[in-house]
């Protein structure tokens, strides 16, 4: 298979590294921002497609071309598909824990934060993973790792690690990853992404609302609303998890998490739904209901 890997170094902490271990093993690369920057060229240190318009541009111009990033420290990652489409931490981390499982032999755990995707769940258990959930940051998820020597660990916000390694997020060690899952495979990152949709049997779109409040008193105010909510329009809460924050099961699949940010006066709302209307259709009503 003949890929054409583009590397955007976003001016990070990955450059020396990720591309050193790709010239090392012969492998043949673009790159793009490959210079230590503390201003970081002008733009945010992120690997989300809003600073990656540069990479996206390019693969989109140019011939079976994918791309890879990472934040500032190098401990997450970001990449884009040959389309030119920004591929989900929750995507990565799936397809990932498939290639691990049947490609190399990894037995274990699945370790996920409360924030991730019904994806990975069903994943998990269509492979016969056990599944560790854990509240929302990577230390409790490095904790978890201690505690049960997981196939793969990772959060929805683009950290991960695996069975073997340090138990710590390492945004070099993803993209490797994804590569030597395309290699195993012999297919392009949008192959592994349909053959993951389609062992699946279902797709999930997530968003979220940062609700700046007034005070630590409404946010304890609007966790209170949020766990006596019976329904939300015409979704009926079916199930309530209070492993950090609340987080709201729905008759339909769909699930909200509500969570304070822990530094300051601010709510963090995650949705994930079957369709991207209809995770608008959650925030109008999480906008008319009393959650924030």
């Amino acid at each position: 298979m003949n890929t054409n890997i583009i590397f955007d170094g976003l001016y990070s902490a990955t450059i020396g590294y990720f591309d050193r271990i790709l010239k090392n093993n012969g492998i043949k690369f673009k790159s793009i921002h490959m210079k230590h920057d503390v201003n970081f060229g002008g733009g945010m240190p992120e690997p989300k497609p809003k600073y990656m318009q540069e990479l996206i541009s390019m693969i989109k111009n140019g011939v079976n071309s994918v791309g890879f990033a990472n934040d500032g420290d190098g401990d997450r990652f970001g990449v884009i598909d040959e389309k030119g489409n920004y591929v989900t931490p929750n995507e990565i981390i799936a397809i990932l824990l498939m290639h691990l499982s049947k490609n190399k032999g990894y037995k274990g755990s699945l370790v996920k934060t409360v924030g991730a995707s019904t994806l990975l769940d069903i994943v998990a258990e269509k492979l016969n993973v056990e599944l560790i959930e854990t509240a929302v940051g990577f230390k409790h998820v490095g904790e978890a790792m201690r505690k049960y020597n997981p196939i793969i660990a990772g959060e929805d916000s683009g950290g991960l690690s695996i069975q073997g390694h340090i138990p710590e997020k390492d945004g070099i060690l993803a993209n490797l990853l994804i590569l030597e899952a395309m290699a195993y495979e012999n297919k392009k990152l949008t192959e592994l992404q349909e053959d993951l949709h389609k062992f699946a049997g279902k797709k999930f779109f997530n968003d979220r609302i940062d609700k700046k409040l007034e005070n630590q008193e409404q946010v304890s105010n609007a966790l209170d609303n949020a766990e006596k909510l019976k329904e939300l329009g015409n979704y009926k809460v079916t199930r309530i998890n209070k492993i950090d924050g609340v987080k709201l099961y729905f008759d339909d699949g769909s699930w909200i998490l509500v969570r304070p940010s822990g530094t300051e006066p601010l709510l963090r709302i995650y949705i994930e739904c079957d369709s991207t209307e209809k995770i608008e259709e959650f925030k109008e009503n999480i906008e008319n209901a009393s959650i924030a």
